[in-house]
């Protein structure tokens, strides 16, 4: 739907508030377990080759199949706090934009800026959800928690700034990921309307809903899945000092060694992706896609259209 400005903006903003939290609570249900094999592959040794169902067969298999619902707790919060976000931003600013230009319809850049001003949000909020997350996902390192609320204590207890790992990622993932997420549904939706004779004023129909959902979700993670994938990495480094008693067979004293693996936070984003091709090859910054296209059309039809749904029900209720 076009955010026209209204006589009450408060009520507006929370309209799209409570739109975006049960979208985004909704969708994260649904598309939660191809988020976990997307992480699980794209964390998978680089030089190993593998088929993703072969892979998911495996995981199940050992782990059983609640194994892909592990951590979804911060997630599902995350979810909900990010679509939270970007509704409500996204919205605030399209009607800011139309009350200062007067106009009815905004062009599509003006369109990708609002995404733009929603994206800045959503790399602040998202990235300490997705550390939390991506820890919990990860064998290697979910290994060290006993539960989401264990793995959230300890890193506020040793160091509160882990969970700022991967921002600038996430923020070179969302800001221009954003401009393109929101020009490709608006777009399509437009020109769904166009090709179907339907007067823009109109709302789009669920078809043209969910389609131009699933362009935006393809958009995004189209273009910006290598990011994605490198900040994946960055957050699920072991963080802990992982502390070992060891019997010494020649002696029969007792030693402990300490081992540390410390992350590589120093380096930037096009750095890191630049590593890891020379090391590995391009497609290396492609692993979980074939996981990512199907979350992509599934995670975000629904997002819009609970979105939409929600959002005219509160237009009539209220």
């Amino acid at each position: 739907m076009e955010h026209e400005p209204e006589s009450n903006e408060a009520l507006a903003q929370l309209k799209d508030m409570l739109s975006g939290i049960v979208a985004g609570g909704t969708a994260k249900i649904i598309e939660y377990p191809l988020d976990t094999l997307k992480v699980l592959c794209q964390i998978n040794p680089a030089g190993q080759s593998f088929s993703t169902l072969q892979f998911t067969k495996n995981l199940v298999q050992q782990e059983g199949v609640m194994r892909i619902y592990r951590g979804l707790s911060a997630p599902l919060f995350g979810s909900c706090l990010e679509y939270f976000t970007t509704f409500w931003m996204f919205g605030a600013a399209e009607r800011y934009f139309k009350s200062m230009t007067n106009k009815h319809e905004l062009n599509m850049v003006e369109i990708g800026f609002c995404g733009a001003f929603s994206g800045i949000g959503i790399g602040l909020v998202l990235t300490p959800v997705e550390f939390v997350k991506c820890q919990m996902q990860a064998q290697h390192t979910a290994r060290h928690y006993k539960s989401t609320m264990h793995c959230i204590r300890y890193h506020l207890g040793s160091n509160p700034l882990n969970f700022t790992t991967g921002l600038q990622a996430t923020l070179l993932r969302e800001v221009p990921g954003t401009f393109v997420y929101f020009v490709a549904y608006r777009g399509s939706t437009r020109f769904f309307k166009y090709m179907t004779d339907t007067p823009q004023s109109d709302d789009a129909s669920n078809w043209m809903i969910l389609s131009g959902g699933a362009m935006a979700g393809l958009s995004f993670w189209g273009l910006f899945y290598p990011v994605d994938l490198i900040k994946s990495h960055m957050q699920t480094q072991e963080q802990y000092v992982t502390t070992a008693t060891a019997a010494a067979a020649s002696t029969g004293n007792t030693s402990t060694a300490t081992a540390t693996t410390v992350m590589k936070q120093n380096q930037s984003v096009p750095r890191l992706i630049i590593d890891r091709v020379r090391q590995y090859g391009v497609m290396s910054l492609y692993n979980g896609y074939s996981v990512t296209i199907p979350r992509a059309i599934i995670s975000n039809s629904c997002i819009f259209f609970v979105y939409e749904y929600c959002r005219r029900c509160l237009d009539k209720a209220i």
